[in-house]
């Protein structure tokens, strides 16, 4: 049986970006980042954004499982597993929009801070959720690749071929060389014509990037 191709494409954006999850979580224990640093959390955040975009995909799945008996045994069958994700869904996808789509703001533009959406919305608090989530969500993509081995196989092969093919005509930057320097002179020139700041202000050293916990004066 051929599977509809579109189940496949499912398969490959699951796999992606799973994939993508677990490989950042590896690389975050290599380096030994510990879960209390801005760098841990910023890349927690970001895994929530790809979590809405696995969520829509088994959106996706479910629609095409009301006509394909298989993919509904499927999904009813993984079904324990997606209950470990989705009771945070509103949570993650407020958290998406709030925090990384549009920070602290609304689609028209107003301000409309991340604590007060999130605050009645559920989301993990701890690694031991989180790496729950992140397992429950793994597993569901191995179960799928193993169901569909043969059929994603070739169809993962065929993207690969597509994707090295068109390559060759991405457009990559023809700028050239920057000298930011020269950028940095002409900022400080129009500060100090417009009486921003001081004409014997020490430019570079006033805006110089402050180490954490260093005040400006």
């Amino acid at each position: 049986m051929i599977p509809n191709e579109k189940i496949l494409q499912c398969i490959y954006n699951i796999n992606t970006l799973i994939g993508n999850i677990q490989s950042v979580n590896v690389e975050l224990e290599k380096l030994n980042i510990k879960s209390d640093t801005p760098c841990h959390d910023d890349l927690t955040r970001y895994s929530y954004l790809k979590i809405c975009t696995f969520l829509d995909e088994i959106v996706i799945l479910n629609s095409i499982a009301k006509e394909d008996l298989h993919l509904r045994d499927i999904m009813a069958s993984i079904k324990p597993l997606m209950l470990i994700a989705s009771k945070y869904e509103k949570g993650f996808r407020q958290a998406r929009d709030s925090m990384l789509a549009h920070l602290n703001r609304d689609k028209s533009g107003n301000f409309k801070p991340a604590w007060l959406q999130l605050k009645s919305m559920k989301l993990p608090r701890g690694a031991q959720e989180m790496n729950l989530i992140y397992g429950s969500l793994d597993l569901i993509r191995v179960i799928f690749i193993d169901l569909y081995r043969d059929e994603f196989r070739e169809f993962h092969k065929s993207i690969v071929e597509e994707v090295q093919r068109e390559s060759q005509y991405f457009i990559y930057s023809i700028e050239p060389a920057l000298d930011f320097n020269l950028v940095i002179d002409e900022v400080e020139k129009r500060l100090k014509e417009k009486g921003l700041i001081d004409s014997r202000t020490n430019f570079r050293m006033k805006f110089a990037p402050l180490e954490e916990g260093v005040a400006v004066s």
